[in-house]
């Protein structure tokens, strides 16, 4: 008798495994906190479980912001606490980057942030059947493509003239063997990867032996160092002051227009060295939960707006040039204390940094270094293909991680089976899944971190992968592919559709419309030559938190890189 396929995996199902690492000592009991998930079981077309990995990653943070708001801010209570996942919310925000806006304050009127992606930045087909992917959104990174692809090494033909756009460039890669673009272009420190399956990766291939054999169960890593440091429990917080978007529409169950229940990580220092979509959105999230966040960006690399506009919102922005001796000294005083706006207070309580491996640590900024100077401190890495194997050094994000892992070429496989007449071709997640997932988890991570640190004292190491993330999504199984692009099955009341729909996400006009968007302040232009500021809309919070004083930050500020002084506040 052949045995039945395995039962989907369900949020649930991945909240429970996720909770393992949050252990008995620092975790609400089931009547002081319940988690539930609404929504259709499926809001993105994918063959992979995408949805319930949204839901499940963005519960595991409020859960671990919860066991904090419970330790931190209330104390001992009889009122349970509740938290709510949707999936179509969930999906929303797993694509938040496309969705940020500007708003003209006086008027409403919306503009369209800067576009995110770069016009020769994505996949080309290269000499026989294989496929690269490249990423060119920084103007480095693109010229060094356009250097490469202009000046080939023998016998690639040359081309006429240097490529300069979509039409150009596929041409020149029409030339190329994949593996061979890939291999010179990584030689270059330029973002490159070329389409692998999953077995040519996993299997094959020496970095995704790397992975396997060091990923753990659930791919975060949270290793305690014993280095003396005493149990830091979190205060018992006063009120806050409302925010004006508060005060407008009543600061909440138990608190005044004119008051609020202080966020769970208010006090919690955080320093943000990390660039796009990943390590920002850890930081927001920690943000959202009322962490004070610093984003440390360096003034001598170039900024993607859109990204910043999104997951810079609840952060301050400042410059600091680790390459001068001026810049190390600044960013030591944030860290050890005396960085601190003369408020008198501590340095930071976690250090967030997405470096490739040993980058930071030649900065005098490794985790080694940051506990010297600051014992206790949470310490948390994000690398793109693990910090270990011989890709840990190069370049990627979750657009060629996808690429370089298999993800595409399943995806293209997938979608031709379900859509009579569609190719094979290679085929890109519909959201950055492994951005916004990896992010999710360092932020989770962090948290319980802060918590262990609350009972068990110490200072922490926190580690997670793009490619750690993907290893883990793919041990979730597949979908049937006519589920994972026909919808079967599927109706949404809610949005007024059914099947294939479903799986279709909102565009900005219906996100808007159904509340998934908040506005609120920022330090961005709307004219830059009349000084006017413009509003940011950006993607609310998905995860519903109910009980007197839990809550997430509702219209939080974003502000550009260097806006503000390097000190605490």
């Amino acid at each position: 008798m052949v045995p039945p396929p395995p039962a989907p995996p369900t949020a649930e199902a991945l909240l429970t495994a996720l909770l393992s690492l949050l252990p008995a000592a620092v975790r609400p009991s089931p009547a002081a906190l319940s988690v539930t998930f609404t929504g259709p079981p499926r809001a993105l077309a994918s063959s992979f479980h995408l949805t319930p990995l949204a839901q499940s990653v963005i519960a595991a943070s409020a859960v671990a912001a919860a066991s904090i708001h419970l330790r931190a801010v209330r104390g001992a209570t009889t009122e349970p606490l509740s938290i709510s996942v949707d999936s179509r919310r969930a999906a929303v925000e797993f694509a938040s980057e496309r969705y940020v806006r500007l708003a003209k304050r006086d008027t409403g009127e919306i503009r369209d942030a800067p576009e995110l992606w770069d016009s020769i930045a994505g996949l080309y087909q290269c000499a026989g059947t294989g496929f690269v992917r490249i990423h060119t959104n920084f103007a480095h990174h693109r010229n060094g493509v356009i250097r490469i692809l202009s000046d080939p090494p023998h016998p690639i033909p040359k081309p006429a003239a240097p490529p300069h756009d979509r039409a150009s460039v596929a041409a020149a890669l029409a030339t190329w063997p994949a593996e061979l673009f890939e291999s010179v272009a990584s030689e270059n420190n330029l973002v490159v990867a070329m389409v692998r399956s999953a077995a040519e990766f996993w299997d094959a291939h020496p970095q995704g032996a790397a992975v396997r054999s060091n990923c753990p169960e659930i791919p975060v890593t949270i290793t305690r160092v014993d280095d003396g440091s005493p149990a830091q429990p979190f205060p018992l917080l006063p009120p806050r002051a409302a925010s004006a978007v508060e005060a407008a529409a009543g600061a909440g169950a138990g608190a005044g227009a004119d008051e609020a229940a202080p966020l769970p990580l208010a006090g919690v220092k955080v320093l943000d060295l990390t660039r796009i979509i990943a390590g920002p959105v850890a930081t927001h999230t920690l943000a959202l939960y009322g962490a004070s966040v610093l984003h440390v960006a360096s003034p001598n690399l170039p900024d993607i707006d859109a990204s910043l506009m999104d997951a810079g919102r609840g952060k301050r922005s400042t410059h600091v040039d680790l390459t001068s001796a001026a810049g190390r000294a600044a960013l030591g005083a944030l860290l050890d204390g005396d960085g601190d706006g003369g408020d008198g207070g501590a340095g930071a309580d976690v250090l967030v940094q997405g470096y490739r491996p040993g980058g930071v640590e030649a900065l005098g900024f490794g985790a080694a270094a940051a506990r010297a100077r600051r014992p206790g401190i949470v310490y948390a890495s994000l690398s793109a293909y693990s910090r270990s194997g011989p890709w840990a050094g190069k370049r990627g994000f979750d657009s060629l991680v996808q690429t370089a892992t298999g993800f595409n070429h399943d995806e293209g496989e997938a979608y031709a089976a379900a859509a009579a007449g569609s190719s094979a071709a290679p085929r890109a997640f519909p959201v950055q899944a492994l951005d916004h997932a990896t992010g999710y988890l360092l932020a989770y991570g962090v948290m319980v971190a802060l918590l262990r640190r609350s009972v068990e004292g110490g200072s922490w190491n926190v580690s997670v992968s793009l490619a750690e993330t993907a290893w883990w999504l793919r041990s979730l199984g597949r979908l049937d592919p006519d589920e994972a692009f026909g919808g079967k099955g599927l109706e949404d009341a809610e949005r007024g559709t059914k099947e294939k729909e479903v799986l279709q996400l909102p565009s900005f006009e219906e996100a808007f419309r159904l509340g998934y968007l908040v506005r609120g302040p920022s330090e961005w232009y709307w004219d830059k030559s009349t000084g006017e500021r413009a509003d940011v809309v950006g993607v609310k919070h998905s995860a519903e938190l109910t009980g007197a004083g839990f809550k997430t930050e509702s219209a939080l500020s974003s502000a550009p890189n260097g806006t503000h002084p390097p000190e605490w506040w």
